[in-house]
């Protein structure tokens, strides 16, 4: 059979649990499965060629490439493929390819949802390797979402705002979401800037 199409798969927060069935329709039909391996976990490889992300996304935009044709292939995706993912990076190296998205639950409506806040109202943002103001986008709103990384972590976030005597927010951390050991903080500034979060996770900054 020929194929003319890729499909991008949501994976929602991390547990496969939160996976939207047609998320996991989406993977049983494909032949191969292009994934990060923490991506991988409790999902069902068996029969199926498995390319892991690292380094490599060159490669693997080659694969895609010259392989869509006859095999049907399935990019996971983390949360939901239309909030910082890979999904803009492989439209636009692969072009000609019609890419098919399977949305999933993202971070931030998960971490909300646990908060039992809504978030109509909030700003959504990442630091996770973006240059962003992060102290204007606080300053200037009452609730903000990031995305962190490894370098801006919700500490760092913390004293830089201490410096700009920023000190009426409460800062919501998310860590390993939706898994056994998850943890969600609830801390002021001072409390943050002290608080050695998991190098990915999540944080709401909002008014006290």
């Amino acid at each position: 059979m020929k194929y003319n199409h890729i499909d991008v798969i949501g994976l929602g927060p991390g547990h496969p649990d939160y996976i939207l069935p047609a998320g996991l329709k989406k993977i049983k039909e494909a032949d191969v499965l292009i994934a990060g391996e923490r991506n991988l976990e409790g999902i069902s490889t068996s029969g199926k060629e498995v390319l892991i992300i690292r380094n490599n996304l060159k490669q693997l935009i080659e694969y895609i490439n010259k392989n869509y044709h006859d095999k049907k292939i399935g990019v996971l995706v983390s949360g939901d493929p239309g909030y910082h993912s890979m999904l803009s990076y492989i439209k636009k190296n692969t072009q000609g390819i019609e890419v098919r998205v399977t949305p999933g639950i993202s971070s931030f409506t998960y971490f909300f949802s646990k908060l039992s806040l809504v978030w109509q109202d909030a700003v959504l943002s990442s630091v996770h390797g973006e240059d962003t103001d992060f102290i204007k986008l606080v300053e200037e709103n009452k609730k903000v979402f990031f995305l962190t990384d490894q370098k801006i972590t919700p500490n760092y976030m913390a004293n830089e705002l201490m410096k700009k005597g920023i000190t009426h927010k409460r800062f919501f951390i998310g860590e390993r979401l939706s898994y056994a050991d998850e943890k969600i903080s609830c801390l002021s500034v001072d409390e943050a800037a002290q608080y050695p979060a998991d190098s990915l996770c999540v944080v709401v900054i909002a008014d006290e």
